[in-house]
């Protein structure tokens, strides 16, 4: 009876090949998962703008039904920019006692912008459109016009300004 050699493993050729195709595939799906991060910062600017908006008009309602405010006139930039409407000349305490209620957001302060990591709130007119403003903002998480109760997230790539 004869006694075969049995050589057990893998060749050279065959571990390059595996490891060429490990690294192409690598090199195919590193971008787009970086690409994630992106995304994620813009759903999460886009989701805090929707909630921001939705405490303003709030806010505005508050204000015209409890404030004796008038139809048309906006939280100041100073309350929205301090979260609390009794700031600037929306509201008084004896109107709003509550101080959960005289925010517009649950949080203590205006979260900051995921795109910019800025809190601050800058004032910006209808003058232009949100796209065009929000570039023009330096040091900005976010803009909001007093006037038309319009709110958005500054950022410097503009396709992703105008939330």
């Amino acid at each position: 009876m004869m006694k075969r050699k049995n050589n057990k493993g893998f060749t050279m050729i065959e571990l390059l090949m595996v490891i060429m195709l490990v690294a192409i595939l690598g090199a195919v799906a590193l971008p787009q998962f970086l690409d994630f991060r992106t995304e994620g910062k813009i759903a999460a600017t886009q989701s805090l703008v929707s909630s921001i908006r939705s405490g303003i008009k709030l806010q505005y309602s508050q204000q015209i039904l409890r404030c004796g405010g008038s139809n048309g006139a906006w939280p100041t930039l100073a309350a929205v920019s301090g979260n609390d409407i009794l700031l600037g000349a929306s509201c008084d305490s004896s109107e709003v006692t509550n101080s959960a209620e005289a925010r517009f957001i649950d949080q203590a302060s205006i979260p900051t912008n995921p795109m910019t990591t800025s809190g601050t709130v800058t004032a910006c007119t209808a003058s232009t459109t949100p796209a065009e403003q929000c570039t023009n903002v330096s040091g900005s998480g976010w803009c909001y016009d007093a006037a038309s109760g319009n709110f958005w997230a500054a950022s410097n790539v503009k396709s992703e300004c105008a939330f």
